[in-house]
């Protein structure tokens, strides 16, 4: 079995990623871990300041198909630099045609709101710049590894072809944002299945094991329904949402809940909260961890009293 081990020192099992063995004295790694990956661009040819006279040497991608590049089809200016995704890459640089990026084009704005969705659903807002771009990459790394598998004789849209591929990529992106470990990302949708069953419901243990053997049909004696029930319990970590009464069209608060070791993370206070005390974050965060774990709530409506203004 393939195993990938990340900076945290969480481990993924990567055996449905591999195609063919390798000779025993190599190895298995992703691009980006060895090497610097960039991009180039094609100067709007209509505009002249971005050819008149340029001392920039521009490699199209037909070049790639040499073996060493020694002439550039054209030179560009310091302006076409400034002004468009153009880079300036040093000599021996290994040059790739990547036409993925002119297919992935037609499908880019559809696969954006997928992800977007997947960030805010179920009343939760998850969104930021920096964590849609980690998805991202995550659910384009899916594509790449999907996209030799795809046959258009199907007659079917390579999204709809590829709807498991990205929902593994968005699903270990949550993964691995998660407060615990997971031994796969099978375990880890397992675990989502019969904790999503199990949170709220006020069945005891047995009702919760029994109905997700039914759900799901699962078998598995190495890893059993009561032990992953154990498993969601103990990674149990969720986002809670605040938000002061005085400000019901401010800013929401964030807080990061981790039922494994008993703390919190207040991500971003809401707006009105005090940046002393961060009060009304500290209030939510005890009730919520006062509730007993199947008893966790949807919304709710904590009442609070200030005493002293002083520590505002």
């Amino acid at each position: 079995m393939h195993y990938e081990k990340y900076a945290d020192g969480t481990v993924k099992c990567i055996e449905d990623e591999i195609p063919f063995d390798l000779p025993e004295s190599w190895a298995w790694c992703r691009i980006k871990n060895i090497c610097t990956i960039g991009t180039g661009a094609t100067p709007l040819k209509s505009n002249s300041v971005y050819y008149a006279n340029g001392t920039i040497p521009w490699i199209t991608s037909a070049a790639t198909s040499e073996e060493i590049i020694t002439t550039p089809a054209d030179y560009i200016t310091e302006r076409a630099i400034a002004e468009t995704n153009c880079s300036i890459y040093p000599i021996g640089t290994l040059i790739i045609a990547m036409y993925f990026s002119s297919f992935l084009h037609h499908f880019e704005k559809r696969l954006n709101g997928v992800i977007y969705r997947f960030l805010t659903r179920s009343g939760y807002d998850r969104y930021d710049p920096a964590r849609f771009l980690d998805y991202k990459l995550e659910v384009l790394q899916m594509l790449l590894f999907c996209l030799p598998r795809f046959d258009p004789v199907q007659e079917t849209e390579f999204l709809k072809y590829a709807k498991h591929y990205i929902q593994d990529g968005l699903l270990f992106c949550r993964m691995m944002g998660e407060a615990g470990s997971f031994a796969s990302l099978a375990e880890y949708r397992r675990v989502r299945k019969i904790g999503a069953i199990y949170n709220d419901s006020g069945k005891n243990r047995a009702e919760v094991v029994s109905e997700f053997a039914v759900q799901s049909g699962y078998m598995d004696e190495s890893v059993s329904a009561d032990e992953l029930l154990t498993i969601a319990q103990r990674n149990r970590s969720i986002v809670s949402l605040y938000r002061t009464e005085q400000d019901e069209d401010g800013e929401w608060g964030e807080i990061r809940f981790d039922f494994e070791n008993d703390t919190a993370e207040i991500v971003r206070l809401a707006d009105w909260d005090t940046v002393k005390s961060n009060i009304f974050a500290n209030t939510a965060i005890r009730f919520v961890q006062r509730l007993p774990e199947a008893r966790l709530l949807k919304s709710v409506v904590v009442p609070f009293e200030m005493e002293r203004l002083d520590l505002i």
